[in-house]
């Protein structure tokens, strides 16, 4: 997976979830992704990606995803400015 995605953790289970094994990115973001990484569970990121592909909107996805990452990563994860 190479992009934007491959760099934002919001999206680490989601990619996890769907088996990809190599990521690019800039080097910046390396260390971030990589302890992203190692704080995920295939069993935890499987059972996000079944409940993300029951929801009817992007929207929906992204809060979820948002919450998931708040809770699970805090010090990862930065929530959206208002």
């Amino acid at each position: 997976m190479c992009g934007e995605m491959a760099s934002d953790p919001l999206y680490i289970n989601v990619l996890v979830a769907l088996g990809f094994t190599e990521l690019s990115m800039s080097p910046g973001d390396i260390l971030r992704m990589k302890r992203a990484l190692r704080l995920s569970r295939k069993d935890r990121s499987d059972a996000l990606l079944t409940t993300l592909l029951t929801l009817p909107t992007g929207a929906e996805i992204r809060h979820l995803l948002e919450d998931v990452m708040q809770t699970s990563f805090p010090d990862l994860f930065l929530p959206p400015e208002i």
